[in-house]
């Protein structure tokens, strides 16, 4: 019982370790290996991306990661009928401005929340461009960008990175 117990701790140790800091940038490389023909829109180089975290750990990460946005993305999930899949995300506007437009990360899970791949280039992540909104502060929207690589994701966590408002107002994740 000894023997399997150390191993075990030292694993969950370096797991811990990784899912301490998740946030890092997108490469070039990324970038490249995920901009592939037939592939979902990848983040542009340079955004965040959280990396790593089965679905509650990213739900936790999350709630302060996004704390003080002016858009956040709640209920998200991947969708499928008999040809088409999709990625349905529900914006709420916590910000004073009315929403156009939201560019963010949306990140795949499967049915038992671990993270999946939802992207031609073997990325477990994909980038969406939420254009022709109009969410009154307060309010909210349902987005939805047809995807083409969910695999078996079924459940999503995403972030906005980028918000555009009527007026030409913009915030952008620093």
């Amino acid at each position: 019982m000894r023997k399997a117990f150390f191993p075990a701790l030292l694993a969950r140790y370096f797991l811990e370790r990784a899912w301490s800091n998740p946030v890092r940038l997108v490469t070039k490389a990324d970038y490249d290996r995920g901009a592939v023909e037939g592939a979902d829109p990848t983040p542009k180089e340079g955004t965040s991306i959280i990396v790593g975290l089965p679905l509650k750990k990213m739900r936790a990460f999350m709630a302060g990661y996004v704390e003080k946005d002016p858009v956040v993305a709640g209920v998200s999930a991947f969708g499928r009928d008999g040809t088409e899949q999709k990625l349905h995300i529900v914006l709420h506007n916590k910000g004073t401005c009315k929403v156009k437009e939201a560019h963010g990360v949306a990140y795949g899970y499967d049915a038992w929340g671990r993270a999946v791949t939802v992207n031609k280039g073997g990325e477990r992540y994909v980038a969406f461009h939420a254009k022709e909104l109009s969410i009154e502060p307060g309010g909210k929207a349902t987005f939805e960008l047809e995807v083409k690589n969910a695999g078996t994701s079924s459940l999503a966590a995403a972030h906005v990175d980028e918000v555009i408002c009527e007026g030409g107002k913009t915030w952008k994740r620093g």
